[in-house]
C-alpha cells in the first residue's frame, strides 16, 4: 500500500492546522499586545483627563496673568507734601468695620466715610484724591483701597523721616446667605506688601483667577513672556 493512501482527509486538515498554528498564535499576540498599547494609551489620557488638564492648564494661564498685573503696577509718586495728607494706617479696622456694618445693616456704603466711585482704570492705577477711599462697585463685590501711612510705626521708634507709605486693598462680598463678608487682598504692588487689616480675612486673588478677571481692565491682562513664549 502506497504511503499516501494511508493518509485521509481528516489527517490532512489536521497537519494544515498544525503547520498554520504557529501563524495563529502570532497574530492572536499581536493584536493582544496592540489592545494592550492602546488601552494604556486610553487608559490613562482618557478624554476626561485630557480634558481636565487642559482646564488646568487655562486656570494656571489666568492666575499668571492675575500675577503678573499686580507685580507691574507702578504707583504714583507722592511727594511730602502728598504724604502728610495720608490717613494713618491703624484706622483702618475701623473703617473695614464701618463699612461691613453698613453693607450688612443697610446694603448701602456708609456716607460718612471720603468714598469715592471710580472705574476699573482708575481703581488699579490708584490715583484717587489723597486721603480718598477709592471704590469699584461690581454689585456682589465692592472692592475699596486706599493709601495710608505707617505713623504707628513712626510713633513706636520716633522717626523723624517721613513715615512709610501703605496701601490697603478690601473686598467686600456678599454671600448667598445675604450677609457681606470683608477681606485684605495679599500680594505686593510696587514693590510694597499689602496690609493686612484687623477683623478682615485675607484673600489671594490669584486663587481666584475667574473673578479677578471681572474685576481687572483687560488692558492690564496681559500674557507674560513665559505665557507667550509657552
Amino acid at each position: 500500500m502506497q504511503w499516501e493512501e494511508l493518509v485521509t482527509d481528516g489527517h490532512v486538515n489536521a497537519a494544515k492546522m498544525r503547520a498554520a498554528r504557529p501563524f495563529i498564535l502570532g497574530f492572536g499576540l499581536l493584536i493582544f499586545l496592540f489592545g494592550g498599547a492602546l488601552f494604556g494609551e486610553y487608559g490613562l489620557f482618557d478624554p476626561a483627563s485630557v480634558s481636565l488638564a487642559k482646564n488646568e492648564q487655562q486656570i494656571n494661564t489666568r492666575r499668571e496673568a492675575i500675577d503678573q498685573v499686580f507685580t507691574s503696577i507702578k504707583l504714583p509718586k507722592l511727594d511730602d507734601t502728598a504724604k502728610a495728607k495720608l490717613a494713618p494706617a491703624y484706622e483702618l479696622p475701623v473703617i473695614a468695620k464701618e463699612i461691613l456694618s453698613a453693607l450688612n445693616d443697610t446694603g448701602k456704603l456708609p456716607e460718612i466715610l471720603p468714598i469715592v466711585n471710580v472705574s476699573k482704570a482708575e481703581f488699579w492705577q490708584f490715583s484717587s484724591d489723597i486721603g480718598k477711599i477709592q471704590l469699584l462697585d461690581a454689585g456682589k463685590f465692592k472692592l475699596v483701597s486706599t493709601r495710608v501711612t505707617d505713623e504707628q510705626r513712626q510713633r513706636r521708634y520716633n522717626l523723624r523721616v517721613p513715615a512709610d507709605e501703605r496701601i490697603w486693598v478690601g473686598v467686600f462680598r456678599k454671600g448667598k446667605d445675604g450677609n457681606w463678608r470683608a477681606y485684605s487682598l495679599s500680594g505686593r504692588i510696587d514693590g510694597k506688601a499689602l496690609l493686612d487689616v484687623a477683623g478682615t480675612d485675607r484673600l489671594n486673588p490669584v486663587r481666584y483667577p475667574v473673578t479677578f478677571e471681572k474685576l481687572i481692565p483687560k488692558a492690564l491682562l496681559k500674557p507674560s513672556k513665559k505665557q507667550k513664549e509657552g
